[in-house]
């Protein structure tokens, strides 16, 4: 028996012995339901917590945890507590009948039972169980699917081995405010109606509408691509536009419009929240640029130029109410707990999930705090997929405290997990591992530790100790620092050899876009296990004054000077003074033009009109450019006064930029200025496809990094 939501109906069975189950498994195999199997109850809450079944059918008498009992948890569970629940009794006593409705049960039979009669009940309850589910995924005015079935068709269709492509389209009906104010909200809900018949007379397995809310209405379009669904949406208005609405008692006649943003999966989006935000930003531009019309996704759609109003409000806070973290703006661990403690379903134990992430050195000193920023919010985005992705339980994240780089992910649920607790770190572990390998190139090392703690809401204290030792016990996925420690010690040992660099170091190249031509050559890392580029870093590593940089310098021209063919771009180390680094600059490479990147971070600390100076009395060889840069709000001042001849974007700031329009914003409002200025403007370090576009669609034509160089490889 097919479920009409798409998955083969289970019915959960649950009897001490096995020819119990056997004999309720052979019944139900003539009507083509799932049997899956417990021997307890706890066994069988153990079952539910990890797949719902449409149907439980218990006997009372189990060992650690009666059918009585099983079936009170099973109806205090606000995802389990509608699934029909029926008892076999092993006798036909009036009072286990009693009893057995009194806990919630939809029936109960003696044994031996009829096997007819069983068949027919199990049929029953799960029709009328549907009946319930189709009420509880329908919009109640326009009887169409609601946000949630959507959300969950979405999935399906990405589990389809046969899917290549789905569009999805967000539409908008125009100037709907204005109908409800001039006609009266009667007569708006007959147009919401009348689009809703509509989209349904076009329903079909590659035509899924659902209502979002409001004037919102959402189309997923299974197997079309974003260009053939433009022509479906445009009949769709046409149609709309075409039907005439009166108001009741009125011969005025009034025609209305929508506009529609599309964007398509997998190519302009890897998940549904991407989809939808890129289809809404879409939408958003369809609006602005006049309405009643359909746009497709592009990556200049996320931008906002208001990028002098964010430089000049954006003056930073302690907290967010309600005291939220700052950055990630995830709640502190205490307020999810009184969250958790006021669910309005019963919670007997919580996974917890702690992860924890150690900088391997001194961030803000190295990439600046607005960088330090940027990571969090990437790594929040990050855990946050990897719960979903693993665990289809509801993930609450919180934050310890203000200075810890520290996330607990809490799982509260009907079910115990204490009653399977080896399963819950397993699936603690799964999420760790695909959080790692997203934040392999980043500068933390990253411990976790997950467990199981019982849930009492009268000792608040106790939960937050019981986590405590759960913290306790964080263990190191992977030692990073070890990793850069070797790196260090081959380039010192190098330095203090004075042999060649290759084999430490290598020339790499920024390309332009357009041409896929090396543009600008630097030096980094031979060892490319992590993507990050740390060149300045190392360098920091090894330099620690004018001598050692003289013999670095040495060593780097008799080592690389033939393999440069472009501008070297190298960082400075603040180590050595800035006109002392620059003519050693000039005096190791004198035929080689040479670009002394000075971090963004550490231009508070240089008054411009001494880098002024230093910029006007450079080698001939030796020009400015401003590296790391996260934008601050210094950075217009300097590139006004300062003859700078590059600005390079930090990789902070580009990785997932396609996930932040405020970021793209910002981008983009400083390389128009850099564009008045004349400078070229670079990005460092691109690993994704979605960051390429961004990108080239902001016209930044300069970049480095791995997915620059798979282009090439393919090429």
């Amino acid at each position: 028996m097919k479920d009409p939501r798409g998955n083969q109906k289970t019915v959960l069975v649950v009897a001490h012995r096995h020819e119990d189950i056997g004999l309720i498994c052979e019944v139900l195999n003539d009507t083509d339901y799932d049997c899956i199997t417990a021997h307890t109850g706890i066994e069988a809450l153990s079952v539910i917590t990890y797949q719902l079944p449409h149907i439980i059918i218990s006997e009372i008498d189990l060992p650690e945890l009666n059918g009585y009992d099983l079936c009170r948890k099973i109806r205090t569970g606000i995802k389990t507590r509608l699934i029909p629940f029926i008892f076999i009794a092993s006798s036909d006593k009036v009072d286990d009948r009693i009893t057995a409705l009194q806990t919630g049960a939809d029936a109960c039979l003696a044994k031996p039972f009829n096997a007819d009669e069983l068949r027919a009940l199990v049929r029953s309850k799960v029709n009328s169980f549907d009946e319930l589910y189709q009420l509880s995924i329908t919009d109640e005015l326009t009887r169409l699917f609601n946000r949630r079935e959507f959300l969950k068709r979405f999935a399906g269709e990405l589990e389809n081995p046969q899917t290549q492509s789905v569009a999805l389209c967000i539409l908008d009906l125009d100037f709907f405010k204005k109908v409800n104010d001039t006609y009266g909200h009667q007569t708006g809900d007959l147009v919401l109606m009348k689009l809703a018949d509509i989209l349904k007379n076009r329903a079909s397995d590659s035509f899924f509408p659902a209502r979002f809310g409001g004037e919102e209405f959402v189309i997923l379009l299974p197997g079309t691509s974003a260009a053939s669904a433009v022509s479906t949406i445009d009949g769709l208005r046409e149609e709309l536009s075409a039907t005439p609405f009166r108001q009741a008692g009125s011969n005025e006649v009034f025609h209305i419009s929508f506009s529609a943003g599309i964007a398509e999966y997998p190519s302009m989006a890897s998940n549904i929240s991407e989809l939808l935000s890129r289809a809404d930003q879409a939408l958003y531009a369809a609006k602005n640029d006049g309405r009643a019309r359909t746009y497709i996704f592009r990556p200049i759609m996320a931008r906002n130029d208001r990028f002098w109003e964010y430089l000049k409000t954006r003056k930073g806070t302690f907290f967010e109410a309600p005291f939220n973290e700052p950055v990630s703006k995830l709640p502190y661990l205490p307020q999810t707990l009184e969250q958790i403690i006021n669910l309005d379903y019963e919670v007997r134990s919580i996974g917890v999930l702690i992860i924890k992430l150690e900088p391997l050195f001194n961030l803000r000193e190295l990439r600046g705090q607005r960088n330090i920023d940027y990571d969090i919010e990437n790594i929040k985005f990050i855990i946050n997929w990897a719960c979903q992705c693993n665990f289809p339980s509801d993930t609450y994240l919180a934050v310890t405290n203000f200075f810890s780089h520290e996330v607990i992910a809490l799982f509260p649920s009907i079910v115990d997990f204490s009653y399977n607790p080896d399963k819950f770190k397993a699936l603690c572990s799964d999420i760790s591992m695909d959080f790692f390998i997203f934040i392999l190139n980043y500068f933390f090392d990253i411990y976790f530790s997950g467990d199981v703690i019982y849930f009492e809401k009268g000792n608040p204290r106790g939960l937050l100790e019981e986590i405590e030792h759960i913290r306790d016990r964080v263990y190191l996925l992977d030692n990073k620092r070890d990793f850069f420690v070797n790196i260090f010690n081959e380039v010192r040992q190098a330095l203090y050899d004075t042999t060649s660099l290759k084999g430490v170091l290598e020339i790499r190249s920024f390309y332009n876009f357009l041409s896929m031509k090396p543009t600008y050559n630097y030096c980094s890392s031979c060892n490319f296990i992590i993507k990050s580029d740390f060149t300045e870093l190392l360098l920091r590593e090894s330099i620690a004054g004018s001598d050692d940089f003289e013999r670095f310098m040495k060593l780097f021209s008799e080592s690389f000077a033939g393999d440069i063919d472009c501008p070297l771009v190298i960082p400075w180390v603040a180590a050595v003074e800035l006109d002392e680094y620059a003519r050693l600059l000039g005096m190791a490479l004198p035929d080689r033009e040479v670009v002394l990147m000075i971090n963004e971070s550490v231009l508070e600390s240089i008054p411009p009109e001494l880098l002024a100076g230093v910029a006007s009395d450079l080698p001939v060889n030796v020009s400015l450019g401003i590296d790391n840069c996260y934008i601050g709000n210094d950075i217009l001042n300097i590139l006004s006064t300062v003859d700078v001849r590059l600005l390079c974007f930090s990789e902070n700031i580009i990785r997932n930029i396609h996930l932040f329009p405020e970021r793209i914003k910002i981008i983009n409002g400083l390389r128009l200025f850099a564009d008045e200025l004349g400078i070229p403007v670079l990005a460092r370090n691109i690993l994704l496809e979605d960051e390429f576009q961004i990108l080239k669609d902001l016209r930044i034509f300069h970049a480095a990094g791995p997915f620059i160089t798979n282009m090439l490889q393919d090429k």
